[in-house]
């Protein structure tokens, strides 16, 4: 937690100026970057930030510009004042915060409604009462209820790992296998299993029928033939190794 944080004369503060990138941190920083070189300086995030609370804090400010200086190069570059908050946004939406944050605040709405509203009491509709429950829910409250989130969204980042783990490791060996010549010559890109190959000999004979249509006069088994002349030579019914297309 930043220091700042824990105080409560700066919280407004914080928040406020969180609110405000919030809108649209493109349009934030190209306004506080008043030079418009891509780089901004400390004394353009200070100006920006009093722009927005109306009076100086050059502590916060100062303290909040060094967290985002992440090459500690005294500027902070757009990438790195909107690529961070364009990955989280990309992670909070793959791991379905929303949706999650709705679910529990439901609770805690439902639970309150629970509590306070009598059959026929008045005709007030559901979402009247729904925004009056979520306006008197106290910290504490929000709090416990939302205890399951970080659990949900730690989950997700493991999740994510894992794939680029495995995407990383699939890009490599697909590496290897063009470096040792194992798609040279080959007509279409269906590596792996035998029902990708009949697939990308679909796309060879769909490309043979247009060719046909604009006067070319290949036909359909010249077509076969030379896709079988293009795959290795192999026993049985089909390769043992994945040395075809």
């Amino acid at each position: 937690m930043s220091q700042f944080e824990g105080r409560e004369h700066n919280k407004d503060s914080l928040t406020l100026l969180r609110e405000r990138i919030a809108e649209s941190p493109e349009k934030f920083f190209a306004s506080a970057n008043v030079k418009q070189d891509g780089q901004l300086t400390g004394e353009e995030w200070a100006a920006a930030c009093a722009g927005v609370l109306g009076h100086d804090e050059p502590e916060l400010a100062r303290e909040l510009f060094g967290q985002m200086d992440l090459d500690r190069d005294g500027t902070v570059s757009r990438d790195e004042f909107i690529e961070m908050r364009s990955a989280v946004r990309l992670f909070l939406t793959g791991a379905n915060a929303q949706g999650l944050l709705v679910e529990m605040l439901v609770g805690l709405v439902a639970g309150r409604l629970s509590e306070t509203t009598q059959p026929h009491d008045d005709d007030t509709s559901v979402a009247n009462k729904t925004l009056g429950a979520l306006a008197s829910l106290k910290a504490d409250e929000m709090h416990e209820a939302l205890a399951a989130l970080p659990k949900a969204l730690s989950e997700h980042a493991e999740q994510v790992r894992l794939e680029r783990e495995k995407r990383d490791k699939a890009v490599a060996q697909l590496q290897r296998d063009k470096g040792e010549g194992k798609f040279a010559n080959l007509p279409t890109a269906a590596y792996g299993k035998k029902e990708d190959f009949h697939k990308g000999l679909e796309v060879i004979l769909r490309l043979n029928r247009r060719k046909t249509r604009m006067g070319c006069t290949h036909t359909r088994a010249h077509t076969l033939a030379r896709a079988r002349a293009h795959t290795h030579t192999h026993t049985g019914d089909w390769p043992a190794s994945p040395q075809y297309v």
